[in-house]
């Protein structure tokens, strides 16, 4: 099910789990989960999973109190001067050369850890912004990492608060 809401107006959710209907280790993602424009969102223990990306945040405020996100793709993709926050959180999965958090000309403010149990199956980069055209890109390894076995990926890293 994909939620989509018009202009304006307030949203709120409280333990939502969406996802796009597509299987898990399949090859038909290119939808997304929720999509806002120019709302007031506030979700708290929200799991967007198997969307592309998972949520759109276009020109409205969106703050995520908890969350976990399941495969591959942008968990939040801010656009056209939108502002989201996510306050703690999972991020699962994902697939090597990816990016997690996109914001163009938005604002973003991130708190969360990734973490994976699929060989290969990592975010690369945490979060790339774009602001004018300039993209800056703030790469998994640079980020503080997760003690974890040694079968997992390097990719085990903590956004302690990016901003």
């Amino acid at each position: 099910m994909t939620i989509k809401y018009g202009r304006g107006g307030k949203v709120f959710f409280d333990n939502v789990a969406m996802t796009t209907g597509v299987h898990p280790g399949t090859d038909m993602y290119g939808r997304c989960c929720a999509s806002f424009k120019g709302q007031k969102v506030w979700a708290r223990q929200f799991n967007p999973e198997r969307g592309q990306p998972m949520v759109i945040n276009d020109g409205g405020d969106l703050v995520i109190m908890g969350y976990k996100s399941e495969g591959r793709g942008i968990i939040v993709h801010t656009t056209n001067g939108g502002r989201s926050e996510v306050l703690g959180g999972i991020m699962n999965v994902g697939r090597d050369g990816e990016t997690a958090f996109v914001a163009e000309d938005s604002q973003l403010r991130i708190s969360t850890a990734s973490q994976n149990r699929h060989p290969g199956g990592f975010y690369r980069s945490a979060v790339r912004s774009i602001n004018k055209g300039k993209i800056t890109t703030l790469e998994g390894v640079d980020l503080p990492l997760r003690s974890a076995p040694k079968a997992s990926t390097p990719q085990f890293f903590v956004i302690p608060l990016y901003k």
